[in-house]
């Protein structure tokens, strides 16, 4: 691949041993100071563990290897690698969720959360208490964006932006807490901003 100048290749192969499954391959050439940087943290786990690292692992780590079997015409070749990139993105802010906000314990403690209906839509399962709830979350929501600017974070990585997140979220929480201990409406945050 460094002789022809190519970073990337793409190979319509097959896959399973009994039931031949068609799918792409996408080989990937690492350039050499992440190749580098991959071997440095291998040889590290590898000198704990007490292993010893192949040749042939060592020539596997300078690719990245992608398989999917979505067609050409919905996922072209170039798009694969930029997609799988993204979707590690988003399972890691799921695992830093986890580990961080515990959001986890919705499952092991059966949280069961459900959105309440709009009064425009047709069907309205739900008692008045929670239509009022449905409209207390839509206010914390719009106040997160509008006054405490949510959307623009200017977060460089993602434990940055679980870490602005988080002290927004403090941060409206605490206004709450000052509005409900003055007895004013704890949606209303610049009450307590001016007391």
């Amino acid at each position: 691949m460094k002789r022809h100048k190519l970073s990337r290749v793409y190979k319509d192969v097959f896959i399973g041993t009994e039931a031949k499954i068609p799918v792409r391959l996408v080989i990937e050439l690492m350039p050499d100071a992440v190749y580098e940087q991959r071997m440095r943290k291998t040889l590290k786990i590898h000198k704990k563990k007490g292993y010893q690292t192949s040749e042939e692992y060592k020539f596997m780590s300078r690719f990245n290897l992608f398989i999917t079997n979505v067609p050409k015409e919905t996922l072209p070749d170039e798009v694969v690698s930029v997609l799988y990139r993204m979707r590690w993105q988003i399972e890691l802010i799921f695992k830093i969720w986890k580990s961080i906000f515990g959001i986890h314990l919705f499952t092991s403690c059966q949280v069961n959360l459900q959105t309440p209906i709009r009064a425009n839509q047709e069907k309205q399962p739900y008692p008045a208490i929670f239509k009022r709830m449905r409209k207390r979350i839509e206010t914390l929501f719009a106040q997160l964006c509008d006054q405490f600017m949510l959307r623009r974070n200017y977060a460089k990585t993602i434990m940055g932006l679980s870490v602005r997140i988080l002290s927004k979220i403090t941060a409206v929480t605490l206004l709450q807490y000052i509005n409900s201990k003055n007895n004013k409406p704890i949606n209303h945050l610049k009450y307590a901003l001016a007391s």
